[in-house]
């Protein structure tokens, strides 16, 4: 099934930030974090899967951050094993990147260019299709988010106004 073309809703933009964050959050821990009830945040859960929203479950191991990663502009039929391959692009002009494990090295493939990297780092892309709400004001944020760090929770805002003023929320709550 396709993932419906469509802005989520607050609720369910909050929930699916949870669950990118941390996609082991039980039901209960996300209802805590965002405040939005047991009841709601499995039934929205259950929508956004069935809806194919949320594909799938993933898990990252400390293993596979600090593991060097290998990197190859290869033809198109090139022949690796499935699991020495993290990612597997296909470029429109018949060949592959793919991203693969430094154990792919002890294969004899064919490539174009290979480069070794130390480190990959997650971008922004993933939060770009889902519609952002201020966790102050609760209106859609346009743009990048101002990130508010408090106790162990990251809060996003649309503007340094709702920052300011969730700050002295979270404080006053706190107090």
């Amino acid at each position: 099934m396709h993932p419906e073309k469509r802005n989520l809703s607050n609720l369910e933009s909050r929930v699916l930030r949870e669950l990118i964050d941390d996609s082991r959050s039980s039901v209960e821990e996300i209802s805590e974090r965002t405040g939005i009830g047991r009841n709601t945040v499995s039934k929205i859960i259950k929508d956004l899967e069935r809806n194919g929203i949320i594909k799938k479950y993933t898990i990252k191991t400390s293993y596979e951050e600090s593991e060097k990663k290998i990197i190859a502009l290869t033809p198109d039929d090139v022949h690796i094993p499935d699991d020495l391959i993290y990612y597997n692009f296909k470029l429109s002009n018949g060949k592959r990147i793919l991203v693969l494990s430094k154990s792919a090295l002890d294969y004899d493939f064919q490539y174009d260019q290979v480069w070794i990297s130390d480190t990959v780092e997650e971008g922004k892309a993933i939060l770009s299709n889902i519609t952002l709400y201020c966790d102050y004001c609760g209106n859609q944020i346009h743009g990048d988010p101002i990130s508010v760090k408090w106790k162990n929770r990251t809060y996003l805002v649309c503007c340094p106004n709702c920052e300011k003023d969730m700050l002295k929320r979270l404080e006053k709550d706190n107090s």
